[in-house]
């Protein structure tokens, strides 16, 4: 497979292949490997069908190998004509497709990502679900729509943490063809994945030449520039950790002047190249060895991301039965279809309350303006500041 990548570098470098752009200024792709796969990319034409299949026969006369052309698919853009279509198709010698499968269960050809996606994985636990034992249907309810609810929040979050990998690998130095293309098809992304990664990187000390010693996090969770330990409110922001080296170690004199004592006994106990041998790299702080994981980025992201003063535990630890549990948290996130929800969702015409034929079933008349559900509160004997408060 090697050589079959020399043969199509040789032949992009000479302009006979003409690669593909992910973006207008992205890097130019034509063939991508995977194990025993590959997909090879190039113009349109009948010139380039046939420069493709001269490169496989190239490769298939020096390696003794042969191509499966029926075990092949081709891909062609929808724009392109069809008599086009046709005649790069019997160039090629492959069945022509306008879906080329999964890998690793992610569509290979797709667009705007959505969440008909994946509605797949859905349909799948929905289906397995089914297959159980009618004593567990209501069991079988409850969580799929716990499925619906939550698949949207954990997909988001584990989106951002997938995306901070991308994003810790560029800035660890990651330099090839993902990378590039990365950088210029879905900044976009790289940017959303890097709102969790600024919130986990931190700084390992060594010769103290690339971090800031007070606005970077290089010691605790957070910069020096944000905790009580300074002494005064004049601060140096371009000062380097370097500054207060001695020549044998940190200059415990000018870091009292600095700073307060417990903060200058933690900052001592780190260990500092003065002699510049060994240069100061980023860790991930939320992992114990300082090497990033998913798991750790989506723990963050998910502590970040949690609304202040969250009903979610409140809820879940309420000692009563799971269905209540589940239409009071429906409640919380304003998920509960109300006849103003149905008119938005063209599931009805009609969006007003059958209670008291108010011209609006929203939440707000639902659970607190309705006359028929504040009657049903008042029978409870609470007083009606409560009931206003308590929804």
């Amino acid at each position: 497979m090697e050589k079959l990548s020399h043969i199509i570098a040789a032949k992009v470098l000479k302009k006979e292949w003409k690669a593909v752009r992910a973006a207008r200024s992205g890097p130019l792709i034509s063939h991508l490997f995977f194990a025993d796969d590959l997909i090879l990319f190039g113009e349109a034409s009948a010139q380039q069908a046939m420069v493709m299949k001269n490169s496989l026969e190239e490769f298939c006369e020096l390696s003794g190998q042969q191509v499966n052309f029926e075990k092949s698919l081709l891909y062609i853009s929808a724009n392109t004509k069809s008599d086009l279509v046709d005649q790069i198709e019997l160039t090629c010698g492959a069945t022509r497709s306008a879906d080329m499968g999964n890998y690793l269960g992610v569509p290979l050809v797709q667009g705007r990502v959505t969440k008909a996606t994946y509605k797949g994985v859905l349909v799948k636990v929905q289906a397995k679900l089914a297959a159980w034992k009618n004593g567990l249907k209501a069991f079988v309810k409850t969580l799929t729509n716990l499925l619906k609810v939550l698949f949207g929040e954990v997909a988001s979050l584990m989106n951002q943490a997938m995306l901070s990998k991308a994003s810790w690998r560029i800035v660890a130095g990651d330099s090839g063809l993902w990378a590039a293309m990365l950088r210029k098809k879905y900044l976009r992304g790289l940017i959303y994945g890097a709102a969790i990664l600024n919130k986990g990187m931190k700084w390992r000390v060594g010769d103290g030449t690339r971090v800031k010693f007070w606005t970077d996090t290089w010691i605790g969770d957070v910069p020096l520039v944000d905790t009580n330990f300074p002494l005064s409110d004049q601060l140096d922001k371009a000062e380097t950790v370097s500054n207060y080296f001695s020549m044998t170690g940190w200059n415990i004199q000018k870091l009292l002047q600095a700073l307060q004592p417990e903060a200058v006994m933690h900052i001592i106990s780190i260990h500092v190249d003065v002699d510049g041998n060994i240069p100061d790299t980023c860790i991930w702080g939320p992992s114990s060895n300082g090497v990033f994981s998913v798991k750790t980025a989506y723990e963050l992201s998910a502590r970040f991301n949690e609304v202040t003063g969250s009903p979610w535990k409140f809820i879940w630890n309420l000692k009563i039965p799971p269905r209540v549990k589940m239409f009071t948290w429906l409640l919380t996130q304003k998920k509960i279809l109300t006849n103003v929800q149905r008119v938005r969702r063209h599931l009805s015409r009609d969006p007003s309350c059958p209670l008291c034929h108010y011209h609006e079933e929203s939440l707000q008349h639902l659970f607190i303006s309705c006359p028929r559900v504040l009657a049903l509160w008042r029978s409870f004997y609470l007083p009606e500041s409560c009931i206003i408060v308590a929804i």
